[in-house]
């Protein structure tokens, strides 16, 4: 099942200085304001028309797999794509689903009755070329950040640019995905990581790093181990879906778990 998302705003703020590129996306978020239209501007200003960045806890997509997208695009693709389940078909991410190379892409690229008939449906949507990027996060789901183009042809100009703007494009990823969707997306996938509920020493463990304190000065004050706290802490971050200390502290402080 596909879920559309809308971010508003970060749930972690990012470190300065920023890359000139996704300033903009951020100077929207300190405002308060809808997030697509400033990503969106900034995917124009990288030469192409639309994007679509989606996520899915799945090994393998399915029809069924639970799925969650962030796109520019018509919410009629969207429908379609969800009812005619083509994320079972969608050749983009067979692509990239166990690589870490962006595949650059057009009508040309893909073979096959079931990719025609997808890129055919695309096709009506402006859907006839771009860039698909695989996303590597530490929630260990797989990710696809995809910018496309209504170019039904990729020329050597146009593949010269794509080159040229790659670099820019993972950057972008990269911000959209851990600063922008990564706390939406810890609440709505399951998480990787089975067990029983927080222990103690977890917990007592967090409780230090919340008051400031650094692994070796936990580990001395708890009569263990620096790289014990580490253990600790790093089974607490993976059972809690987060990617930092900070936001761990915070989403503790927020549960009730512990206190500042």
């Amino acid at each position: 099942m596909l879920h559309t998302l809308s971010p508003k705003f970060p749930s972690i703020l990012p470190p300065a200085p920023l890359p000139r590129l996704v300033r903009p996306l951020f100077a929207a978020a300190a405002r308060g304001e809808p997030l697509t239209a400033a990503l969106q501007q900034i995917v124009v200003g990288l030469g192409f028309e639309g994007f679509m960045f989606g996520v899915t806890a799945a090994n393998r997509p399915r029809r069924d797999t639970r799925a969650f997208v962030w796109t520019s695009l018509a919410p009629e693709w969207v429908r379609m794509y969800e009812t005619r389940g083509f994320i079972e078909v969608d050749p983009r991410l067979r692509g990239v689903w166990d690589s870490s190379a962006p595949l650059i892409w057009d009508q040309t690229t893909f073979s096959g009755a079931r990719h025609r008939r997808f890129l055919r449906a695309a096709a009506d949507f402006g859907l006839c070329s771009g860039l698909a990027l695989p996303v590597h996060n530490p929630y260990h789901v797989h990710g696809i950040f995809s910018l496309s183009s209504s170019l039904d042809r990729t020329d050597a100009a146009r593949r010269a640019h794509l080159r040229r703007v790659l670099g820019s494009t993972m950057v972008l990823s990269s911000y959209v995905y851990e600063l922008l969707l990564a706390s939406v997306v810890a609440h709505c996938l399951p998480s990787p990581v089975s067990g029983g509920p927080f222990t103690g020493r977890q917990l007592e463990c967090l409780r230090l790093v919340a008051k400031g304190f650094t692994s070796a000065q936990a580990a001395g004050l708890l009569g263990v181990r620096e790289r014990t706290i580490n253990f600790h802490v790093g089974r607490l971050l993976r059972r809690m879906a987060v990617s930092s200390r900070r936001e761990a502290v915070t989403r503790a402080v927020a549960a009730g778990w512990i206190h500042p």
